[in-house]
């Protein structure tokens, strides 16, 4: 069946279940846009947070040696601000301090400069062989007073913000799809008790015959969209009983005008049937 074929209730219906549909999904998408966003930036400051922590712990330690020999203040750092994976080499890319090693961060960007303040915008995507995606800041760091300079790679796996947006996706989707099919039936039924008045109509068109014309259609009760075609099919009513009116004075008046001469000629045929007939 074709779309035209259908009613105009089931039009209007299908049409609200499209604009919810739409409307939902592109708030949805907004939505969805936003937190994923907003988590984003708010890992990448816990990262130049993390990073400028550790620049400071790299200042109050002595030298390089105090570095490899007391790791755990640099660990403890890390663990105060998340779950990072964290990673000190010295000049000649010797590891001092290291937590992870299944992380090897070559696709890391080139470090910061140490008179540079890190920013969220320093930090960049890392992919690892085992296609997990990290978040990396590297950056330089001065040692002590020596103002021996060493590489601070800071990094933390997307999974969990991953895992957190495929799980809002979802109730997303879910509560995008309940709101159209809600929105949609709440419309059909608006739309039928509003197209209540067409079938008010209907009815007192029904009762409208050739010997009851004087009945109209009820268009001040009527919305503003029904009231101009009542208005018009009670113009046409009004044209149909003038001009029914008219025919019936004028079947009177010929009616009056033949009905001399038809009983003269009556009169006039019995006084010639009454006379005697020539044998």
């Amino acid at each position: 069946m074709r779309v035209s074929n259908w009613s105009l209730t089931a039009q209007l219906g299908a049409l609200f279940a499209f604009i919810s549909v739409f409307v939902f999904s592109v708030l949805g998408i907004y939505l969805y846009q936003a937190l994923a966003s907003q988590l984003q930036e708010r890992d990448d400051t816990n990262l130049v947070e993390c990073i400028l922590f550790i620049r400071h712990v790299l200042e109050e330690t002595a030298d390089v040696d105090s570095i490899r020999l007391h790791p755990h203040r640099f660990l403890e750092a890390v663990n105060i601000h998340g779950e990072f994976s964290l990673l000190i080499q010295a000049k000649n890319r010797e590891i001092l301090v290291r937590n992870n090693v299944q992380y090897s961060f070559t696709d890391a960007a080139a470090p910061i400069p140490a008179a540079v303040i890190p920013e969220p915008s320093h930090v960049r995507n890392a992919v690892q062989r085992n296609e997990q995606n990290l978040r990396v800041i590297r950056a330089l760091g001065s040692v002590g007073a020596t103002g021996t300079e060493v590489t601070i790679t800071l990094a933390r796996s997307s999974n969990g913000l991953a895992a957190v947006l495929a799980t809002y996706r979802l109730k997303v989707v879910i509560a995008g799809l309940i709101g159209a099919v809600l929105t949609a039936l709440l419309g059909f039924i608006v739309v039928r008790c509003g197209l209540g008045k067409v079938k008010l109509f209907a009815g007192q068109a029904q009762q409208i015959t050739a010997h009851n014309l004087e009945i109209r259609l009820d268009a001040q009760s009527a919305p503003a969209e029904l009231r101009v075609l009542a208005d018009s099919f009670n113009e046409v009513l009004n044209r149909l009983q003038s001009s029914l009116n008219n025919l019936s004075e004028f079947a009177g008046d010929l009616a009056h005008d033949l009905r001399t001469p038809l009983n003269n000629l009556m009169v006039q045929t019995e006084v010639v049937l009454s006379q005697p007939r020539e044998t």
